[in-house]
C-alpha cells in the first residue's frame, strides 16, 4: 500500500524506514518511494531461491513510438473503472530518481492512486530475482510481463517491456488498507494492458 508522505523523492533502496510501495510516487506531500531491491551487480547478492529462475536479457534499442507524455497512456475514466474508485483521477508527471528514467505518470484521488514508470533495466532484474520479491510471468501484456510483489503478499506489482524499454505499474484502492490485494492485482493487469498498447504506439 501507498507509503507516509515524503518531504522530497529520494530513492533509499531496501530501507527499513520506507513503507513499501512501489518507488514510482513522486508527488511530494502525498506518496513516497518504495524499499527497493538492489540492483543487478550491486551490493551484496540475494540469497535464497529466486522466484523467477530465467533472467531476461536486455531488449534491442528501444522504438520510440510511445506517447512522450507518460500521463496520456491511462485515463481517469479507465483507472477508475479498474479500482472500482471514484474519480477523477489526476496525473502528475514524475521525476527521474535512482533507478527509474524520466518518463511516467501517477494518478492520484483521495486515497486511491496508480502509477506508471519506465525502469533502468537492472532494477526490473532486481524485482524479478530478488529472493524478498515473488513474480509469476504473465501473457498478453507487451512482449514480456510479470504479476507479483513482496512474499508476504503485500505491495502487489506488475512489471512489463515494451520496445525494449521495461516498466512498473502499481495501484493502491486505498491508503493503509492491505484488504485489497487481489483487486490491486486484477486491476495492474488491466491497466498494464491498455498501458502497454498505448506505450506501443
Amino acid at each position: 500500500m501507498p507509503p507516509a508522505p515524503a518531504p522530497r523523492t529520494t530513492l533509499r533502496i531496501l530501507s527499513r524506514t520506507v513503507v513499501p510501495v512501489l518507488a514510482v510516487i513522486l508527488v511530494s506531500g502525498c506518496f513516497g518511494p518504495v524499499g527497493l531491491p538492489p540492483a543487478r551487480g550491486a551490493g551484496s547478492p540475494s540469497t535464497g531461491a529466486a522466484p523467477v529462475t530465467t533472467a531476461p536479457s536486455p531488449s534491442p534499442s528501444p522504438v520510440d513510438r510511445r506517447p512522450v507524455d507518460g500521463c496520456t497512456v491511462l485515463t481517469s475514466d479507465i483507472i477508475s473503472a479498474a479500482l472500482d474508485s471514484p474519480g477523477p483521477f489526476k496525473g502528475v508527471a514524475t521525476e527521474p530518481i535512482e533507478g527509474f528514467r524520466d518518463w511516467g505518470c501517477i494518478w492520484v484521488t483521495g486515497k486511491s492512486y496508480a502509477s506508471l514508470r519506465e525502469l533502468e533495466f537492472s532494477l526490473y532484474m532486481g524485482f524479478t530475482t530478488e529472493s524478498t520479491w515473488k513474480f509469476t510471468q504473465v501473457d498478453g501484456i507487451g512482449s514480456r510481463a510479470y504479476i507479483g510483489g513482496r512474499q508476504d503478499g503485500t505491495t502487489p506489482m506488475l512489471l512489463f517491456a515494451v520496445d525494449g524499454r521495461y516498466y512498473a505499474l502499481q495501484v493502491s484502492k486505498a491508503k493503509d488498507d492491505t484488504s485489497n490485494v487481489a483487486l490491486e492485482k486484477a486491476a495492474e493487469q488491466v491497466l498494464g494492458v491498455v498501458a502497454a498498447k498505448a506505450i506501443a504506439g
